[in-house]
């Protein structure tokens, strides 16, 4: 098995999620270069990248023949995914807790107006590294 996406070169993919569902899900990948997920792919590290369809026929019989190469693509995948999730999280953390470069000052005093006011309604609390913080 693998998870092969072609995207065309006339055709920008912004993210390519299911890119990233398949890295989560421990495929081999085989990926066109053009699109946002790209940036997370290392050729022959964690992804068969090509450019074109008869490449991409090529690196599928590839996959299939050489399980050692698939078992690497797909740790190495599921690694990458899997570090994309803890900045991503490391990332929403701290803007949650005010401690991020990019939240300005007045979301910092909305926040800690927020968790002062634990009994506003339509409040969810989130579980931060500092405990539970009220946000909108």
């Amino acid at each position: 098995d693998c998870f092969v996406y072609p995207t065309s070169s006339t055709w920008y993919e912004a993210f390519g999620r299911v890119v990233f569902e398949a890295m989560a899900a421990g495929a081999p990948l085989i990926c066109s270069p053009s699109g946002g997920y790209a940036h997370y792919l290392t050729p022959g590290a964690n992804a068969l990248v090509v450019g074109d369809t008869q490449a991409m026929a090529h690196a599928v019989i590839a996959v299939r023949d050489d399980r050692s190469l698939a078992s690497r693509l797909a740790m190495d995948a599921r690694r990458e995914v899997e570090a994309v999730q803890r900045r991503a999280e490391r990332r929403l953390f701290a803007l949650l807790d005010g401690t991020s470069s990019t939240t300005t000052v007045g979301a910092r005093a909305r926040s800690e107006a927020d968790v002062a006011d634990h009994d506003a309604p339509a409040r969810v609390r989130v579980a931060s590294a500092n405990g539970f913080r009220s946000g909108d």
